[in-house]
């Protein structure tokens, strides 16, 4: 909702009515037509050949409201290139496909446009992790037939077909298997902090089934499912690994390594437990960088059972504890990051959740 976003209504006195052209959520519709404040070639945009400085930053009328500055706010000729270079390369919202993902609210797959009609609607991760292999195939294949041409090259080697590996690269029955394959893995990951005497599938148990920090994984591993607890989230700073979302449940409170997003106002980090638990509560452990006058002052619990809980967190590096009724759940997600604007550089230091299996 347009209203609740107060970096984009700036350019509008800060006021939703002055939006032109609203579309359903109140954001102007001009933009995707070429006809707002960033005038970039997209995915929609007319396919005809385009005379010189038809797109891009020279035509956009947002370079004209830095000059010579805008509501006193003067940009350095670096910054002002920055800009510049963002609306050229296409206005990019984040570093790649894989940060940029709504898997988890799946409105867009069902509504957008520019969505296949075969993809499957309610798997859209799964289909994104299939092309991305498919990729990774077709450079397999490549650095084999280039590695065959130098052994030609070189030592007169002859190479018949047989020699080449053979890969099915697409078609829906292959999306298929790679979708049912990718849907299997959780009875087959292994789970760390498992109760005695479950199967931890090459994890690690603990002794009896006490209260404990049921989220911590020193194993836990970002780009793909490799082990429970496993920790994701939508934004992963320059994708630094001293700032990998893994730093909020490494088990360590220390402000080495810990959760860093980027400055945004959609923020949201979800720990998956491999199996459903039971807790009544949790432990956030703010990162504070020195000199730092201000981190979020809340955020929200969502539990995979549907319960929602909003809490208040002060801005300190020491432990705070919150307690609720008892959640069964298989996953905990923190969302709805409240900030007081300008948006800060926050993190994660540690997220605990304390309980036991069920």
């Amino acid at each position: 909702d347009v209203r609740v976003d107060k970096v984009y209504l700036a350019y509008f006195d800060g006021k939703p009515e002055n939006v032109p052209n609203p579309d359903a959520v109140g954001y102007s519709a001009d933009e995707y037509a070429g006809n707002g404040i960033i005038n970039w070639l997209h995915v929609s945009s007319v396919p005809a050949m385009l005379p010189p400085y038809a797109y891009g930053s020279a035509s956009s009328p947002l370079m004209d409201y830095l000059e010579p500055s805008h509501y006193g706010v003067q940009l350095t000729p670096e910054e002002k290139e920055r800009v510049a270079c963002w609306i050229d390369l296409n206005v990019p919202f984040a570093g790649s496909w894989m940060e940029l993902n709504y898997w988890d609210q799946l409105n867009h797959a069902v509504h957008s446009g520019l969505t296949p009609w075969y993809v499957y609607r309610d798997k859209m991760r799964q289909i994104y992790l299939y092309f991305e292999a498919k990729r990774l195939k077709y450079a397999e294949l490549e650095l084999e037939h280039i590695d065959n041409y130098l052994h030609h090259t070189a030592n007169g080697i002859q190479f018949g077909p047989g020699d080449f590996s053979q890969y099915t690269f697409g078609g829906r029955a292959v999306q298929a298997q790679f979708v049912e394959h990718y849907d299997n893995l959780p009875d087959t990951v292994p789970i760390y902090g498992l109760a005695e005497g479950r199967d931890a599938r090459g994890g690690s148990n603990v002794a009896g089934n006490p209260v404990r920090n049921v989220a911590v994984n020193e194993d836990a591993y970002t780009y793909h499912l490799r082990s429970y607890p496993r920790v994701t989230s939508n934004s992963h700073y320059r994708y630094r690994p001293e700032f990998s979302p893994n730093g909020a449940i490494d088990g360590q409170r220390s402000p080495e390594k810990y959760w860093r997003p980027a400055r945004r106002t959609d923020l949201w980090l979800m720990v998956e437990f491999g199996r459903e638990v039971e807790t009544d509560r949790i432990v956030i452990v703010l990162h504070r960088h020195e000199g730092q006058q201000k981190t979020w002052t809340g955020t929200t619990l969502e539990f995979s059972n549907g319960e929602r809980l909003a809490i208040e967190l002060k801005s300190t590096p020491e432990p705070q504890e919150f307690t609720f009724p008892k959640q069964n759940c298989t996953w905990v997600k923190l969302v709805d990051f409240q900030e007081q604007f300008p948006l800060g550089d926050n993190g994660i230091a540690e997220f605990e959740v304390f309980g036991k299996d069920l």
